[in-house]
């Protein structure tokens, strides 16, 4: 609750979505997504409109990842990032999983032509 009286834009939101169900009924094996057995998703969606409101905004957002951190399974739903880097993306795999869509990766796609925001580089 404290995050949500110290949000620093109006427009700034604190998405809280239930997991688990049908999700957590899919063998944690059967595709890439791991995480299956959380109960909830969370996910601090902090916007502002002027340029010099960035650090706030984004420090709100650091804080309240830090603060829940303790609470949570470590993952990452891939939806909800931006150029965080690899360890994020790591981390909505685990570290076998990403390591098998590598090498389904340096199969179909070995000079990494199709990437983005979320990519997995070839092994």
């Amino acid at each position: 609750m404290k995050y949500g009286f110290e949000r620093q834009s109006p427009q700034t939101q604190q998405i809280l979505l239930p997991w688990g169900g049908a999700i957590a009924r899919v063998d944690d094996h059967a595709t890439p997504l791991t995480g299956r057995h959380a109960h909830w998703v969370t996910h601090p969606f902090a916007m502002w409109e002027m340029h010099e409101d960035a650090e706030p905004n984004i420090e709100w957002a650091k804080a309240f990842r830090r603060d829940i951190a303790g609470f949570t399974n470590g993952g990452t739903y891939l939806n909800f990032i931006g150029q965080e880097g690899e360890a994020r993306i790591r981390a909505a795999y685990g570290d076998e999983k990403y390591a098998r869509l590598q090498r389904v990766k340096a199969e179909w796609d070995p000079t990494n032509i199709f990437q983005g925001d979320q990519n997995i580089r070839p092994a």
